[in-house]
């Protein structure tokens, strides 16, 4: 199957493998070593695609067709079968919406995570990962995004990690939000290669591009896939 070929249904087939991005240091001190000039372009085009999607009239939601056909061709391929562990997110402002995904994931039996912000510090801030059912309780952050109560279950046994992006290359580099969060929290998993999750970037159609039109760094973590919202 060709990296350009795409799912009818939303799903997009995988990205070159991200092992193939090295790590080369943590997030938090690569960003001390970055120059100002990195910063000012991802900013720009973090600023424009925002200004994008504030110009979509209709709420988009993505569904659960893509996902499970991308699963069903990737997941399927190491031989594993029933409910499978996927770490969603809760939506929130102009991203497409996650809510009826992750309803349907649950009423399919899957065991389902969403992401908190955990850590006082600023310098400690960091992704916990509770698993979620219907009576689960939560609370609004400040930035307005729902976090389910409970404890942090981890990405361990995950096979799946759907992560929130502004825009996304058919390569699999992904523009963030400018938090950090993802690229930390996923840098201490292993790889698809390697047997750990699929990290599946979920975007507009509008928003996967050809190449990146902001600046890629070393510890940008890369996608293996893409699941669009048309």
């Amino acid at each position: 199957m060709s990296k350009q070929d795409r799912d009818p249904e939303g799903g997009k087939s995988p990205c070159p493998p991200a092992a193939e991005v090295q790590d080369s240091g943590t997030p938090d001190a690569l960003a001390e070593q970055r120059d100002p000039r990195t910063s000012e372009s991802k900013a720009a085009a973090r600023a424009l695609a925002r200004h994008r999607r504030s110009e979509i009239r209709n709420s988009l939601g993505a569904t659960t067709s893509g996902l499970l056909r991308i699963s069903a061709r990737l997941i399927g391929d190491r031989g594993e079968d029933g409910p499978l562990g996927i770490a969603a997110y809760s939506s929130y402002g102009t991203e497409p919406s996650t809510d009826s995904l992750i309803a349907a994931l649950l009423g399919l039996g899957h065991r389902v995570l969403l992401p908190r912000i955990a850590g006082s510090d600023p310098q400690d801030r960091r992704l916990e990962w509770v698993g979620i059912r219907p009576g689960t309780e939560y609370t609004v952050n400040e930035r307005g995004i729902r976090e389910p109560q409970g404890p942090d279950a981890g990405l361990a046994g995950v096979d799946i990690v759907l992560v929130p992006a502004l825009a996304v290359t058919v390569a699999g580099d992904r523009l963030g939000q400018g938090g950090g969060f993802y690229d930390r929290a996923l840098a201490q998993v292993p790889r698809f290669v390697d047997h750990g999750p699929l990290l599946v970037a979920v975007v507009y159609a509008h928003e996967v591009l050809e190449a990146p039109t902001w600046p890629t760094e070393p510890h940008d973590i890369r996608m293996d896939a893409i699941l669009t919202v048309e």
